[in-house]
């Protein structure tokens, strides 16, 4: 103890406060545009790895939900729904966009050619009023 804080102590008055200076480390290597682009990337990569999965449904699926729907069978419905499908198929290829009410307007954006086979990419616009919508039933019961 120095002596200004013997007397200070003895006295009843408190030592004045240390100031002190808060120093954040420096790095030892400072961090290169290379190094923020890796940075970056890794986050990109975080966020892209931690969206949920795609769902997806098999055909023999969506089959038995638009039986369900329709009130159909399901050897009534198959027809309609293989020519649904090569129609849709068939005009996508052709570059049409396809307006196909509730579910939105389905467009073609990208195609690709390689050796497996033709690869469309498409979207699909829906509209706040299809979205908003109650899903109407298909067909209405038979009495």
């Amino acid at each position: 103890m120095t002596k200004k804080a013997r007397k200070s102590s003895v006295a009843g008055v408190s030592a004045p406060a240390r100031k002190t200076t808060s120093q954040t480390p420096t790095p030892l290597i400072e961090e290169t545009p290379i190094d923020a682009a890796i940075s970056a990337v890794v986050d990109v990569a975080d966020e892209i790895s931690t969206k949920p999965a795609v769902k997806s449904i098999k055909k023999k699926e969506l089959l038995e939900k638009i039986c369900a729907r329709a009130e159909c069978k399901p050897k009534d419905a198959r027809p309609i729904l293989e020519a649904l499908l090569e129609v849709l198929g068939e005009t996508l290829d052709e570059g049409y966009s396809v307006p196909l009410a509730p579910l939105g307007k389905l467009v073609v954006t990208r195609e690709k050619h390689d050796d497996n086979g033709h690869v469309l990419f498409c979207k699909i616009r829906r509209t706040k009023k299809s979205l908003d919508d109650d899903i109407a039933p298909i067909a209405e019961a038979a009495e």
